[in-house]
């Protein structure tokens, strides 16, 4: 599959299984993984992390232009996050995600990937709106999401929790 999408400082592009390694760098650490609805433990090994690969492999077919992706680091070519857009537990909404591993928080990759997302699902899927939803406690999230261009609206309950919900519409 080609890359999906590409910044000055990332590119995005579909997970493969020789991504393992760098995804439970990622998604096995309990800081990273304590706000992701799906995932709220670490990765235990890397045997669960392949498993998870494999799936999202398998998905990528029905998703369509939508997806789960790898973010790799242009300067150094390694998956230092994952994020993408994908319909909402019960639909019809479009959710943008991301994660990065630790040491690349605070370096404004989610900012870039969000607004990348973004401009990709009205350039390339024409959707007419994204939503985004974080924990309460996830301040860096909700500041991500408004750095992107997106409104807060309050509430809304998903992934059996109270989230803060966000929204941008296509212009």
């Amino acid at each position: 599959m080609p890359n999906i999408l590409e910044t000055e400082r990332l590119t995005v592009r579909p997970w493969t299984s020789s991504d393992a390694g760098a995804a439970f760098a990622i998604l096995g650490d309990p800081e990273v993984t304590r706000f992701l609805g799906e995932a709220d433990s670490a990765f235990p090994d890397l045997a669960h992390t392949q498993g998870w690969l494999e799936r999202i492999q398998r998905a990528y077919p029905k998703w369509g232009d939508l997806g789960s992706w790898a973010v790799v680091e242009n300067a150094t070519g390694i998956a230092i996050g994952g994020g993408g857009l994908l319909e909402l537990e019960d639909g019809p909404d479009v959710e943008v995600f991301y994660h990065f591993r630790r040491a690349s928080w605070g370096h404004g990759y989610a900012t870039e990937l969000a607004r990348s997302l973004i401009a990709y699902a009205f350039d390339v899927t024409a959707l007419p709106r994204i939503i985004g939803l974080a924990y309460p406690e996830n301040i860096a999230s909700q500041r991500v999401m408004t750095k992107a261009g997106m409104t807060h609206l309050g509430r809304r309950h998903a992934y059996g929790a109270d989230l803060e919900y966000f929204t941008i519409e296509r212009s």
